[in-house]
């Protein structure tokens, strides 16, 4: 596994440049994450989005860098990012499992949210496992490298499908109060 190189830049700079890379990642991320999807046939039946998920938006992502992160852009994981519905535990097992194993993503990180030690009152009850995840380099030709793309954190989100229904519009809305009360 290569080493991660992390250049300190402005702030500003540093967003523009991990916002560019994530336009140049996302479609290829996208479809590692379909992948996943049509190789664990055991997905929750129609709740799987018909196309892939676009980079997070750029006003989001300003407001997450100042407001959770103080500033610091490299902490930012989740301009890319794919979310993966299951019906049963069981499936999101085996899902985790055949992306653990994926050549194309290293996983740097599992934030699990359903583990009984995790503070639901951070995610205002939301539970969900989270991996960040890095594609690999051979997967990019000199010119991908050379822009960082290897070195791009994604997000690979996976829900239950009763917790995902619950992320419907009024939900979200609910979610995003919560988020700005506390200034997250």
């Amino acid at each position: 596994r290569q080493a991660l190189s992390i250049v300190q830049r402005d702030t500003r700079d540093q967003l523009m440049i991990m916002i560019a890379q994530a336009w140049g990642l996302n479609e290829r991320f996208q479809s590692y994450a379909s992948d996943w999807k049509t190789q664990c046939t055991v997905f929750a039946e129609g709740d799987q989005p018909e196309k892939g998920m676009l980079p997070k938006r750029r006003k989001r992502a300003i407001e997450k860098v100042w407001r959770a992160y103080g500033g610091d852009a490299t902490r930012l994981r989740d301009l890319v990012r794919c979310s993966l519905v299951f019906e049963t535990v069981e499936q999101l097992k085996a899902a985790i499992d055949e992306i653990l194993e994926d050549p194309a993503v290293d996983i740097l990180r599992v934030k699990n949210r359903f583990a009984s030690t995790y503070d639901a009152k951070e995610s205002c009850g939301y539970r969900d496992i989270q991996l960040n995840a890095v594609v690999t380099a051979p997967n990019f030709g000199a010119a991908e490298i050379a822009l960082g793309l290897h070195e791009h954190v994604c997000e690979i989100q996976l829900h239950l499908k009763p917790m995902y229904e619950l992320k419907n519009d009024e939900g979200h809305k609910r979610y995003v109060k919560f988020r700005n009360e506390r200034a997250e």
